[in-house]
Protein backbone atom coordinates (compact mmCIF):
# COMPACT_ATOMS: atom_id res chain seq x y z
CA UNK A 1 0.00 0.00 0.00
CA UNK A 2 1.43 3.00 -0.71
CA UNK A 3 1.65 5.57 1.85
CA UNK A 4 0.01 9.36 1.68
CA UNK A 5 2.72 12.16 1.57
CA UNK A 6 1.19 15.92 2.01
CA UNK A 7 2.20 17.82 -1.27
CA UNK A 8 4.81 20.12 -0.96
CA UNK A 9 3.53 23.14 -2.56
CA UNK A 10 0.02 23.82 -2.05
CA UNK A 11 -2.28 26.88 -2.80
CA UNK A 12 -3.34 29.22 0.74
CA UNK A 13 -6.72 28.19 0.08
CA UNK A 14 -9.05 27.23 3.07
CA UNK A 15 -12.39 26.14 4.49
CA UNK A 16 -11.91 26.81 8.19
CA UNK A 17 -8.47 29.23 8.80
CA UNK A 18 -9.02 32.53 8.74
CA UNK A 19 -5.92 34.23 7.64
CA UNK A 20 -5.49 37.28 10.37
CA UNK A 21 -8.32 36.33 11.58
CA UNK A 22 -8.00 33.03 13.03
CA UNK A 23 -5.89 31.90 15.83
CA UNK A 24 -4.24 28.34 16.14
CA UNK A 25 -6.52 26.14 17.89
CA UNK A 26 -4.74 23.88 21.01
CA UNK A 27 -5.99 20.70 19.14
CA UNK A 28 -3.26 17.95 20.01
CA UNK A 29 -3.30 16.32 17.11
CA UNK A 30 -5.06 15.77 13.32
CA UNK A 31 -7.70 13.95 14.50
CA UNK A 32 -8.51 15.59 16.95
CA UNK A 33 -9.09 18.64 14.99
CA UNK A 34 -10.71 16.73 12.04
CA UNK A 35 -13.22 15.52 14.89
CA UNK A 36 -14.09 18.91 15.77
CA UNK A 37 -14.23 20.28 12.16
CA UNK A 38 -14.80 17.45 10.36
CA UNK A 39 -13.35 18.45 6.86
CA UNK A 40 -10.21 20.62 5.95
CA UNK A 41 -7.95 21.60 3.61
CA UNK A 42 -4.31 21.27 3.47
CA UNK A 43 -3.40 25.20 4.46
CA UNK A 44 -6.19 24.64 7.21
CA UNK A 45 -4.34 21.59 8.85
CA UNK A 46 -0.81 23.58 8.00
CA UNK A 47 -2.19 27.62 9.81
CA UNK A 48 -3.12 25.41 12.85
CA UNK A 49 0.30 24.25 13.09
CA UNK A 50 0.39 20.80 12.35
CA UNK A 51 3.47 19.23 10.56
CA UNK A 52 3.44 17.52 7.15
CA UNK A 53 4.34 14.63 9.46
CA UNK A 54 1.85 14.73 11.53
CA UNK A 55 -0.77 14.95 9.23
CA UNK A 56 0.88 11.74 6.95
CA UNK A 57 0.88 9.54 10.06
CA UNK A 58 -3.01 10.50 10.26
CA UNK A 59 -3.78 9.33 7.19
CA UNK A 60 -1.39 6.54 6.73
CA UNK A 61 -2.90 5.19 9.89
CA UNK A 62 -6.36 4.91 8.09
CA UNK A 63 -8.24 6.96 10.50
CA UNK A 64 -8.71 9.88 7.90
CA UNK A 65 -9.21 9.77 4.73
CA UNK A 66 -8.02 12.42 1.80
CA UNK A 67 -8.25 13.24 -1.98
CA UNK A 68 -6.31 15.62 -4.29
CA UNK A 69 -8.23 18.72 -5.11
CA UNK A 70 -8.58 19.25 -7.93
CA UNK A 71 -8.11 15.36 -10.01
CA UNK A 72 -5.80 16.14 -12.23
CA UNK A 73 -3.24 19.07 -11.38
CA UNK A 74 -3.87 18.98 -7.81
CA UNK A 75 -3.61 22.28 -6.19
CA UNK A 76 -4.40 21.12 -2.24
CA UNK A 77 -5.99 18.12 -0.83
CA UNK A 78 -9.30 17.56 1.44
CA UNK A 79 -9.38 15.65 4.01
CA UNK A 80 -12.27 14.24 6.05
CA UNK A 81 -13.08 12.60 10.05
CA UNK A 82 -14.62 9.10 8.92
CA UNK A 83 -16.85 9.93 12.34
CA UNK A 84 -20.91 9.66 11.62
CA UNK A 85 -21.31 14.07 12.54
CA UNK A 86 -18.46 14.45 9.96
CA UNK A 87 -19.99 12.51 6.93
CA UNK A 88 -24.05 13.77 8.21
CA UNK A 89 -22.63 16.88 7.06
CA UNK A 90 -20.06 16.23 4.71
CA UNK A 91 -23.54 14.36 3.11
CA UNK A 92 -25.67 17.67 3.36
CA UNK A 93 -23.30 20.02 1.73
CA UNK A 94 -23.17 16.63 -0.76
CA UNK A 95 -26.79 17.05 -1.53
CA UNK A 96 -27.12 20.73 -1.80
CA UNK A 97 -23.93 21.23 -4.45
CA UNK A 98 -25.62 18.13 -6.50
CA UNK A 99 -28.79 20.00 -6.41
CA UNK A 100 -27.44 23.20 -7.70
CA UNK A 101 -24.74 21.75 -10.51
CA UNK A 102 -28.23 19.89 -12.02
CA UNK A 103 -28.77 23.41 -14.28
CA UNK A 104 -27.26 22.66 -17.51
CA UNK A 105 -23.65 24.51 -17.15
CA UNK A 106 -22.72 22.98 -13.84
CA UNK A 107 -21.16 24.53 -11.13
CA UNK A 108 -17.87 25.55 -9.63
CA UNK A 109 -16.81 26.43 -5.67
CA UNK A 110 -17.63 30.33 -6.83
CA UNK A 111 -21.16 29.74 -8.49
CA UNK A 112 -22.15 27.17 -6.12
CA UNK A 113 -20.67 29.22 -2.75
CA UNK A 114 -22.74 32.25 -4.36
CA UNK A 115 -25.85 30.11 -3.59
CA UNK A 116 -25.23 28.10 -0.75
CA UNK A 117 -23.14 31.45 0.46
CA UNK A 118 -19.96 29.83 1.28
CA UNK A 119 -17.36 29.22 -1.50
CA UNK A 120 -15.61 27.06 1.16
CA UNK A 121 -18.48 24.60 2.20
CA UNK A 122 -19.10 24.81 -1.36
CA UNK A 123 -15.75 23.63 -1.91
CA UNK A 124 -15.99 20.67 0.59
CA UNK A 125 -19.14 19.61 -1.03
CA UNK A 126 -18.12 19.34 -4.43
CA UNK A 127 -15.36 17.06 -3.59
CA UNK A 128 -17.16 15.03 -1.39
CA UNK A 129 -19.67 14.89 -4.32
CA UNK A 130 -17.31 13.85 -6.42
CA UNK A 131 -16.03 11.33 -4.39
CA UNK A 132 -19.14 9.67 -3.87
CA UNK A 133 -19.79 9.21 -7.64
CA UNK A 134 -22.32 12.00 -7.74
CA UNK A 135 -20.70 14.68 -9.33
CA UNK A 136 -17.91 14.70 -12.58
CA UNK A 137 -15.08 17.12 -12.39
CA UNK A 138 -14.18 18.47 -15.41
CA UNK A 139 -11.16 19.56 -17.04
CA UNK A 140 -13.22 22.79 -17.92
CA UNK A 141 -12.86 26.04 -15.81
CA UNK A 142 -14.35 29.46 -15.82
CA UNK A 143 -11.36 30.40 -13.72
CA UNK A 144 -12.77 29.38 -10.26
CA UNK A 145 -11.48 25.84 -10.22
CA UNK A 146 -12.82 22.88 -11.84
CA UNK A 147 -17.08 22.91 -13.28
CA UNK A 148 -19.05 19.80 -11.81
CA UNK A 149 -21.90 18.29 -13.68
CA UNK A 150 -24.22 16.11 -12.46
CA UNK A 151 -23.75 11.88 -13.25
CA UNK A 152 -26.56 10.69 -15.25
CA UNK A 153 -27.69 14.17 -15.49
CA UNK A 154 -28.76 16.30 -18.44
CA UNK A 155 -25.53 17.60 -19.74
CA UNK A 156 -23.14 14.42 -18.78
CA UNK A 157 -23.65 13.29 -22.56
CA UNK A 158 -23.11 16.28 -24.29
CA UNK A 159 -20.15 16.98 -22.04
CA UNK A 160 -19.06 13.26 -21.88
CA UNK A 161 -18.53 13.85 -25.62
CA UNK A 162 -16.74 17.20 -25.13
CA UNK A 163 -14.59 16.23 -22.85
CA UNK A 164 -14.28 12.53 -22.43
CA UNK A 165 -13.36 11.14 -19.10
CA UNK A 166 -9.63 8.68 -19.33
CA UNK A 167 -10.61 4.84 -19.17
Amino acid sequence: MKKYKVPERVVSMTIHHLYGLSKPHEKENVREYLKEYGFALTADLIAQGFKASEIEEAVNSGDINVTHWPEKNPQTDFYWNKDKESLRKLEKLSKKTVEICEIPIGGDFASVGAEIGSQQMALAGLIYAREQGKLRETEMSRGDGPIYFVKGGPSEELFSILFPAKQ
